[in-house]
């Protein structure tokens, strides 16, 4: 045989070779090239073949477009799985140039970001830099003190946050659907809350799931919820300083003002708001300031403004200082339940209601539909635990 790539004396190995026999004589089509085999000389022209000569020919066109399109086809299959990976890549670059500005944007330096990322601040720059030259748009204020969002960075980063939230819906979803809760759950409570009626549902909740660990932090003040990387919280809805979490309401704790029965009867036992302005009083450091104090009944309110005598920026310190009879303080009901039936605490003006409306304490957890299953099981746990009583 001869190829009609290399013009040899042999048989074609060439991927691309195809052979055509067409009587009498043999044709090979290599690279889209017709060559005549020289192992069958062609006979001598003879009346009554010229029909057969049209035939040969007609079919060597037809292999010959054949062989033209095996090889555009393949060179097209070639291109596109070339350019298939390419994109991949700079797709996958583009995601992580946007995971890292979004964390930028999040935590309000570069510097946090490269820590959270685990990538060094050159790094974590260069990929904002490229992210801004691929859009052909400034996504940062920077000076050599503080850095910003322009406008277009906080549509930018708003955008980014809800491609990364479905991303993670969709791994989660994923995950979740052959793992066992595991692993540590970080969990925000109130203060006013927690005292009194967390232990009992965590306690359950570990006997159901031994391979979670619990992390536990109370708060009285504001949290950062999502930026602080909590899980699951049990707070006031006023406590959460993120906005992008589901706030599910959970029960309600109403406050009380107590003190010891010697310094109720020691300055007349008030029953009127306004006797409180000669009474020793308590408050957190986070009212010091302005200290007010609001009474209802029925259709009255009334306030109170006073000087404390002492403040904390902890309940669980107020509730010790109003028991070795500093003062009077506002608590939880909740948390001084006990104290109250064991006459070791009385109430102050017990006609009128602090504060108006009762604490409202909601679930909290991330915004997404898919959240991991230590969160799901746990969140599922709290509502059915306190499902038949949602008042404390």
């Amino acid at each position: 045989m001869v190829c009609a790539r290399d013009g040899a004396l042999s048989n074609c190995h060439d991927l691309w070779c195809r052979e055509s026999v067409v009587a009498p004589q043999i044709y090979i089509v290599c690279r889209g090239k017709l060559a005549q085999s020289s192992e069958r000389k062609p006979s001598p022209q003879r009346a009554g073949t010229t029909l057969d000569s049209d035939a040969q020919r007609a079919q060597a066109r037809d292999n010959q477009h054949a062989a033209d399109e095996i090889r555009s086809s393949t060179s097209n299959l070639r291109g596109v799985a070339k350019n298939t990976g390419r994109h991949l890549a700079e797709t996958m670059n583009q995601l992580q140039a946007m995971r890292v500005f979004l964390n930028v944007a999040e935590t309000g330096s570069f510097g946090s970001a490269a820590v959270k990322l685990n990538l060094s601040n050159a790094v974590v720059t260069r990929y904002v830099a490229l992210l801004e030259e691929h859009l052909g748009a400034r996504l940062l204020n920077r000076t050599t003190r503080r850095m910003s969002l322009t406008e277009t960075g906080r549509l930018y980063a708003r955008g980014c946050r809800q491609i990364f939230d479905q991303l993670d819906e969709m791994e989660a979803g994923v995950s979740n659907a052959s793992r066992m809760p595991s692993g540590e759950l970080r969990v925000a409570s109130s203060t006013t809350f927690s005292l009194q009626a967390l232990t009992p549902l965590l306690t359950l909740y570990r006997l159901r799931y031994p391979a979670v660990h619990l992390a536990v932090d109370l708060f009285d003040g504001g949290v950062n919820f999502i930026e602080e990387g909590y899980d699951v919280g049990i707070l006031a809805p006023t406590q959460v300083n993120s906005t992008r979490v589901v706030s599910r309401p959970l029960l309600s704790v109403s406050a009380i003002l107590v003190a010891t029965p010697q310094l109720i009867l020691g300055h007349g036992s008030p029953s009127e708001p306004q006797e409180l302005r000669k009474f020793p009083l308590l408050c957190l450091q986070t009212d010091a300031r302005n200290p007010t104090l609001r009474f209802t009944k029925e259709n009255t309110a009334e306030c109170v403004s006073f000087d404390p005598v002492y403040s904390a920026n902890n309940l669980l310190m107020l509730k010790q200082a109003a028991m070795a009879g500093i003062g009077g303080s506002v608590l939880p009901r909740t948390m001084v339940v006990d104290e109250l039936s064991q006459g070791k605490l009385g109430q102050v003006l017990p006609n009128w209601q602090v504060g108006g409306n009762a604490l409202e304490i909601a679930l909290i957890y991330p915004g997404r539909r898919n959240i991991s299953a230590k969160t799901r099981t746990f969140v599922e746990m709290t509502i059915k635990h306190f499902g038949q009583d949602a008042s404390l």
